[in-house]
């Protein structure tokens, strides 16, 4: 028979403390993620500043693992940047997406060129897959 350590019964005792359910353990989790994804200016969005003294200290609790994901972070960006021929061609691309929303179907069909045609198609509905290409880069950046 193996006696539980004086470390894990401190943990149980812990848990219990807190309340802390199996069925919330994602929630909790979810919670501590999303304070890495905010940044300053979201917390002057806040209404409750202890809130916001509470999220700062769990951005500052997790800053040693968080130091590697912005090193993955800064090394995708310059290598997507650079992918891509840099930033004046992504701010260039960047005043396209309007004007591609404002084509409508009928004048996209009236478009000869296929390959121009297709590319202000994908342009015009590029924002429906939003979560799918966050969650491709949060993927690139917290795994490596």
């Amino acid at each position: 028979m193996v006696d539980l350590s004086p470390n894990t019964l401190e943990l149980i005792e812990d848990i219990n403390r807190l309340g802390v359910s199996c069925e919330e353990v994602e929630t909790l989790e979810r919670c501590e993620t999303i304070t890495n994804l905010i940044i300053d200016e979201v917390f002057t969005m806040f209404n409750d500043p202890k809130l916001v003294e509470d999220l700062k200290w769990l951005q500052m609790e997790h800053r040693t693992p968080n130091m590697h994901r912005w090193r993955n972070i800064v090394e995708l960006t310059e290598s997507m940047f650079s992918e891509v021929g840099g930033a004046e061609r992504v701010k260039g691309y960047h005043m396209l997406e309007q004007p591609c929303k404002d084509v409508t179907d009928e004048e996209l069909e009236l478009i000869e060129d296929k390959e121009t045609s297709d590319t202000i198609h994908k342009i015009k509905h590029i924002h429906e897959a939003t979560l799918k290409r966050m969650s491709y880069l949060v993927e690139k950046c917290y795994y490596k």
